[in-house]
């Protein structure tokens, strides 16, 4: 078989990113994704795939928005292609949603094919499914340009991806030019949309002014951008491994370490705020980036990025943090009934709101009073089933379980008396395990904190202790 000259679309189509799959095509029916569904079906036997196409009718251009659909109705009608086709009022969802046209479309068209998708997944469970969009390396030039006017980095110079989890971009090496002599070759019709015409839209400015200009400059332009690609693509891929190794090496149990951070190169620094930023949800743009890496060279401090989100750095420690809302009910124990020796449970629920969301959960503990020499012949068999062991006889009125409040103080023996607020941030505390650690007192003041000595006060004494409050977390295996 004569290979196809290097300049057709046949020659450049990567049919490794089809082969054996079933692929879902975004049709509009102009040149680009006309000759894309006409390539797999005419090749469907030949690729061991299958195919379907989905359009989604913007109902933005009035009948030729009618005749686009016609027109994609019968070009799968002709071929026997199972096609989705669905009308959304994108000028009424834009101006709900409060985006543009072309984000809004945009996203309702990418819902479509997921749609489409998910129903070829229940239908072959155990096929490859691929959602494929016609983008040429002409459209990649363009987004290039875009971006770089709006100011961009590595990545949005690498332009756009050829496969993105299950979305691929077969045409990306084919210049608009190659798939209208592609239609032409191969007798089809497509139709075009006029408002790829109008300069109103920023792209199509690009297209129509930027382009032509750069092609009187170097008629090559599409081609280098493409060996660009190439070069810039092995780039990023070599920092984003290093990224890994650096993550990686500053990963603790609590968070971040800042020191490596701090001391990489600035490519992998970014890098690196990037990823988290993306990790959390937040705008991955310059201004973020820098200032997460201005947190993390600083070694402390805290940076809020949108209300509610931030990220702190304590003791070295770099970690994400939201505002939560906890409802935590404080419960009180009447002291006098535990000297009965009897077991009591108690349970204190707290309700998180994170995001909107809540979120309940118990804390169960076990109360029991003992004797000093019960204490004395089981205190290593219980030290690690016990939340606290405290001097009963030292307890006045009630015992109240609840969160911190302001002005909480804790004299531990080995530290004197700090205010609860000094010890949660010195050992380094999140927002929320701050708002939901457990602190219990009683009528006389704070005598324990989760997670800390119990007070001074209470301390088991040989010389004087008597009877001991025990408070269990968890019950010893033989009962």
């Amino acid at each position: 078989m004569r290979r196809p000259p290097a300049d057709r679309l046949e020659s450049r189509f990567p049919e490794k990113l089809v082969r054996g799959c079933h692929v879902v095509v975004g049709f509009s029916g102009g040149a680009d994704s006309v000759s894309l569904l006409h390539y797999l079906w005419q090749n469907r036997q030949r690729l061991e795939l299958t195919v379907e196409a989905v359009h989604l009718n913007h109902t933005l251009r009035g009948e030729e928005s009618g005749r686009d659909e016609e027109f994609v109705r019968g070009f799968c009608r002709e071929r026997g292609i199972p096609l989705t086709l669905r009308r959304a009022d994108i000028a009424g969802l834009a101006r709900e949603r409060g985006l543009s046209l072309e984000a809004c479309g945009r996203e309702e068209r990418y819902r479509l094919f997921e749609e489409a998708a998910e129903a070829a997944r229940q239908r072959l469970p155990e096929g490859r499914i691929r959602i494929a969009t016609a983008h040429t390396l002409s459209d990649d030039l363009e987004t290039v340009l875009f971006r770089m006017a709006r100011g961009t980095g590595l990545d949005g110079l690498c332009g756009i991806p050829e496969q993105r989890g299950e979305i691929i971009r077969p045409l990306l090496r084919c210049t608009r030019e190659m798939v209208e002599e592609y239609c032409r070759r191969c007798g089809l019709s497509f139709v075009e949309d006029s408002t790829n015409r109008d300069p109103r839209y920023a792209r199509n400015r690009i297209r129509l002014e930027v382009v032509p200009a750069l092609r009187q400059i170097n008629d090559g332009a599409e081609e280098n951008l493409l060996r660009q690609r190439q070069e810039l693509e092995a780039d990023r891929d070599y920092l984003e491994q290093q990224t890994d190794v650096l993550l990686q090496a500053a990963r603790r149990e609590e968070g971040l370490d800042t020191a490596p951070l701090a001391a990489a190169h600035d490519a992998l620094l970014w890098r690196s705020c990037a990823r988290m930023l993306r990790q959390e949800g937040l705008p991955v743009d310059r201004k973020n980036v820098l200032a997460l890496a201005e947190l993390i060279r600083a070694g402390q401090g805290r940076l809020e990025l949108q209300p509610g989100s931030f990220f702190t750095v304590r003791r070295g420690l770099l970690r994400p943090e939201r505002t939560t809302e906890v409802i935590f009910p404080a419960v009180s124990v009447p002291a006098a009934p535990l000297a009965d020796g009897m077991r009591r449970e108690v349970t204190i629920e707290q309700i998180i709101c994170l995001d909107n969301l809540p979120r309940r959960q118990e804390k169960k503990l076990w109360l029991q009073v003992i004797t000093a020499k019960d204490w004395i012949n089981l205190q290593k068999v219980y030290e690690n089933l016990l939340f606290f062991a405290v001097d009963y006889d030292t307890i006045i009125g009630s015992l109240n379980f609840r969160p911190r409040q302001a002005g909480d103080v804790l004299a531990q023996p080995s530290r004197g008396g700090r205010t609860l607020k000094k010890l949660f941030s010195e050992k380094g505390l999140t927002a929320l395990e701050r708002q939901t650690r457990l602190v219990v007192a009683d009528d006389g003041s704070v005598f324990w904190a989760e997670g800390f000595e119990a007070d001074r006060r209470v301390q088991i004494r040989p010389e004087r202790t008597t009877r001991v409050l025990l408070a269990f977390r968890k019950l010893p295996s033989c009962e």
